[in-house]
């Protein structure tokens, strides 16, 4: 849930995503593991080379933003990166 200056939540349902993403993640690494299903969740990712939702999305948008900073100050991508950036 993110916040609206005012105070008020607004519901941007990444939490019902992320769970989602998380639930096949793990049905997918003990798929590819020998594991039993008590097997905790940080030896499945760890053991599997996947990464958490959460880590993997960030990264995402963390190169995203890299290569948007990289590109030429009037390239249309940048501008309009930098006009939603500046509105809020």
């Amino acid at each position: 849930m993110a916040q609206k200056p005012g105070g008020q939540d607004i519901s941007n349902r990444v939490g019902e995503h992320l769970e989602k993403l998380t639930k096949v993640i793990l049905i997918g690494a003990r798929a590819v593991l020998p594991v039993f299903r008590t097997t905790p969740k940080p030896v499945l990712y760890r053991e599997s080379g996947f990464s958490p939702p959460e880590i993997e999305l960030d990264q995402i948008a963390l190169l995203a933003t890299v290569c948007l900073r990289r590109l030429d100050p009037y390239h249309p991508l940048r501008r309009c990166a930098e006009q939603i950036a500046s509105n809020g």
